[in-house]
Order: C-alpha cells, then sequence, then structure tokens
C-alpha cells in the first residue's frame, strides 16, 4: 500500500460514521446504506488501494465479494421470527462453499427464488 493511501486510510479511522459515508459516496459515486464503520473503512481502503495500483488482488476481490454478500444480508426487511424471505438454514450452504465464485452464484439463485 502506497504511502498516501496509508495517510488516507490513517485520517479515515479518525472520522465520524457520516464523515465516511461521505468519503465512500466520493469514492464509489454512489450513497452506501451501511452504518458500519469498519466495514465502511475496509471497503473505501481497497478501493484506494485498486485506484492506485490499477486492481485489487485475486484474495482482495474475494473478500470484497463476500463483504458485499453480509451487507445485503444485513439489510433484508425485518421479519416475524418465523416467517420471512430467507431463512438461516437455506444460507449455510452457502457460507459453507469454499469457492467464492459458486458461492456468489448459489447466493443470486437463493435470492431470485426468494423474490418469485
Amino acid at each position: 500500500m502506497g504511502a498516501n493511501i496509508g495517510l488516507d486510510v490513517g485520517a479515515m479511522r479518525e472520522m465520524s460514521l457520516k464523515e465516511l459515508r461521505g468519503k465512500s459516496a466520493e469514492v464509489f459515486g454512489e450513497a452506501t446504506q451501511s452504518r458500519h464503520k469498519q466495514y465502511l473503512l475496509r471497503r473505501i481502503a481497497w478501493q484506494l488501494q485498486a485506484n492506485a495500483e490499477g486492481g485489487l488482488s485475486e484474495r482482495a476481490q474475494q473478500r470484497a465479494k463476500e463483504l458485499a454478500i453480509q451487507e445485503e444480508l444485513l439489510f433484508l426487511p425485518p421479519t416475524d421470527g418465523r416467517h420471512g424471505p430467507i431463512h438461516e438454514r437455506a444460507i449455510r450452504p452457502i457460507c459453507a462453499e469454499i469457492n467464492w465464485r459458486k458461492q456468489r452464484r448459489l447466493w443470486g439463485a437463493l435470492k431470485l427464488h426468494t423474490q418469485a
């Protein structure tokens, strides 16, 4: 990671959640729903690194996609505990899948199935 990115990340650690959300919108060109400071910090840092170095490593891309699935899970609509769009038991095989490409396909299929 370059020195400038390191300085940016250091400064972002001191930002409020509102400021981080603004920085995220600036970096990605769209607002985020996330209210998790650590998640936003990592996501912004990865994008700054990708911009500076011409892309992310395979591992960083994998982790970013895992975080995207996690963010989608966090913003599922509330349920009454028994009835809901997605049950925990349906997510277990997705979480157990080691291949992240297959994990992403399984997640997409589950979302399509629950929307029908």
